[in-house]
């Protein structure tokens, strides 16, 4: 719902923000349901801080 209502408000503005999903739900199930949701990245914890700067800069490079 978070995501969702954030999207709205920045669509509104005509700013584009990318979301990288952090969660503890590992399955595949969740992950398919969060990209379906918008979200573009899906990382499950522990998060190693070398995948969550990859992430990051991928979806800076999206928006750029």
């Amino acid at each position: 719902m978070l995501q969702r209502a954030l999207r709205t408000a920045f669509a509104q503005a005509q700013i584009t923000i990318p979301m990288i999903a952090v969660t503890a739900y590992a399955s595949a199930e969740h992950r398919e349901r969060a990209l379906r949701e918008g979200f573009e990245i899906y990382l499950t914890k522990p998060i190693d801080p070398l995948e969550l700067t990859s992430a990051v800069a991928d979806v800076t490079r999206q928006v750029s």
